[in-house]
């Protein structure tokens, strides 16, 4: 099984014909995403997607069949080409391919410090904590002044982008436990800014912003421009480092682990945003 995944075919070979974005979004096909779900991971809409997996196709060689999935051919090549890479690898004395990107990364690390030992100025997860402590201070006094905290910002942002939505629907997006969101959603519904509906299933609760909440993004739209100027980024660097964290954050999900990961940026989101 092993070596026939590993040997060489002609779908493989045209690998190389596709460019870095239609590469990405065969690796989360990989991953058994649909175009929706590949279209919200991108931050791109659909259509979009689905130009790109016709594309894919097209640079396979993959023409409509009624006897061939051609999802799953594509799919089949780009998994025989990860096997080749990681499995032609000089495997451990436990059985398991090692992690190139480990391994390449200590050597790096040898490289750059010949003293060894583990530096706190050379960790990535403390530049991290130390740039969201910074950007939520820079934001606290500016939020202050429109009658915001910041996780209520998010949770703002969350239905002024997607409109009414379920308590589950906003913890998902922002990544907090359900038990989380319903104290933030009852503040904002003391101050006026959303309400809570039946949803068509009873058991849902629906959020929805009021009037007051929708004219309040005006302001808050006012507060992001404020924060994104203070970081001395250009556009084109803000939208490179906003991919660069969301590709992290996929590379580093526990459920995404034992699947391939996908190496390409992400898309640009539209606007300037921080």
């Amino acid at each position: 099984m092993v070596s026939h995944l590993l040997g060489r075919n002609e779908l493989a070979d045209h690998l190389s014909r596709l460019s870095a974005r239609e590469r990405q979004v065969l690796e989360l096909m990989a991953q058994g995403m649909s175009n929706k779900a590949v279209a919200d991971a991108l931050v791109i809409d659909l259509k979009t997607v689905q130009s790109h997996v016709a594309r894919i196709m097209a640079k396979l060689d993959l023409l409509p069949t009624p006897d061939k999935h051609r999802r799953v051919l594509a799919v089949l090549a780009w998994l025989r080409n990860y096997l080749a890479i990681r499995l032609t690898k000089r495997v451990t004395h436990d059985g398991l391919v090692p992690c190139v990107s480990r391994i390449t990364w200590a050597v790096e690390m040898d490289r750059l410090d010949e003293g060894g030992g583990l530096r706190l100025d050379d960790q990535l997860c403390f530049a991290l904590y130390a740039a969201t402590h910074a950007i939520t201070r820079r934001y606290r006094p500016l939020l202050d002044e429109i009658g915001l905290t910041y996780p209520q910002y998010l949770l703002m942002l969350t239905l002024w982008q997607d409109g009414p939505v379920t308590v589950g629907r906003i913890a998902h997006r922002l990544e907090l436990d359900s038990h989380a969101v319903t104290p933030l959603v009852e503040r904002l519904e003391i101050a006026g800014l959303v309400r809570r509906l039946r949803g068509t299933d009873r058991r849902q609760v629906v959020v929805a912003a009021t009037q007051h909440g929708r004219d309040l993004e005006a302001a808050a739209a006012a507060v992001q421009a404020e924060v994104a100027c203070a970081t001395g980024l250009d556009p084109r660097e803000l939208a490179d480092l906003r991919r660069q964290l969301r590709l992290l954050a996929i590379q580093l999900a526990p459920q995404t682990r034992s699947l391939p990961h996908s190496a390409a940026a992400m898309t640009t989101t539209k606007g300037n945003r921080s």
